[in-house]
């Protein structure tokens, strides 16, 4: 997830050979067992769809990242993870890599198309789900979205996780979008719901109410109902960027705790958060 370096990216850890991702997928394809292991998978978002997989498709024809977007940082990571290296082996372009107890999620893209104001749009985007090594489902497009008309019709950039949360989502990577959807995933279960109606923070110590897409003043009215005040040295323009997205950053606290807001475009659309425990 990118905003303008607002938000920090924590760094991914557990590193494998790729053969023993291939190993591992090879087996999870092979006969009855197989069968009996088949997660769950269901999708309440129309705009996304999950199948189950076994195996990772070549990207055919293989594109090269647009040369401004391959300059921009943030926008394509060199992958850590077996799953990650596998996709990027068949000519994908790696997005994000998550784990999260024994999955891993990874998000990818076929290319990534420039924008305005240091945006970059991900064209024919995916999720990769793997559990215990082995790969499950993949996420996509219901629809894919027109090269024509990316500013206007989301798809999938990347999956990421709600800083301080257990909270897994969907979004198209270009920083002012919120999220897409919120992405679940347990033992045998892989389900992509709509974005929770809160996102508990610091251990469960403190809620967060849904305030995506919202203006910061309504914004605000949800966050004081749930206890959270402007803080005292947030101002009216605090960190708030003079070109591109605009993207402005307001501070509410409640007790020790804080979260920075950021909003973006001169409608101050609440885009992320981030929680300081």
């Amino acid at each position: 997830m990118r905003l303008l370096l607002l938000l920090p990216l924590a760094p991914l850890a557990t590193i494998a050979s790729d053969r023993t991702f291939e190993v591992s997928a090879a087996a999870g394809r092979g006969g009855a067992g197989h069968q009996s292991s088949t997660p769950r998978l269901s999708s309440s978002m129309p705009a996304l769809r999950i199948s189950s997989a076994f195996q990772i498709p070549v990207a055919s024809p293989r594109v090269a990242i647009d040369e401004y977007c391959r300059g921009l940082v943030g926008y394509e990571i060199v992958p850590t993870t077996p799953l990650g290296r596998e996709i990027a082996h068949r000519g994908w372009h790696i997005t994000s890599e998550v784990r999260i107890g024994s999955h891993v999620a990874v998000g990818y893209v076929r290319t990534l198309v420039a924008g305005t104001s240091a945006i970059c749009y991900p064209v024919e985007g995916h999720v990769a789900i793997a559990e215990r090594g082995r790969l499950v489902a993949i996420i996509s497009n219901a629809r894919e979205p027109r090269e024509e008309n990316l500013v206007e019709e989301a798809g999938i950039g990347e999956v990421h996780l709600v800083p301080g949360t257990h909270n897994l989502r969907i979004s198209d990577d270009t920083g002012p979008t919120p999220p897409m959807a919120e992405l679940r995933i347990g033992t045998g279960e892989v389900h992509i719901v709509q974005l929770a109606a809160r996102d508990p923070i610091c251990r469960g110590r403190a809620f967060v109410p849904n305030i995506y897409g919202q203006r910061l003043p309504a914004a605000s009215r949800v966050l004081e109902r749930f206890g959270w005040r402007r803080s005292r040295r947030s101002t009216e323009y605090q960190g708030c960027s003079g070109t591109g997205a605009g993207y402005c950053l307001f501070t509410y606290a409640r007790g020790r705790r804080s979260i920075d807001v950021i909003t973006a475009w001169e409608s101050r659309v609440v885009a992320r958060f981030t929680p300081h425990c």
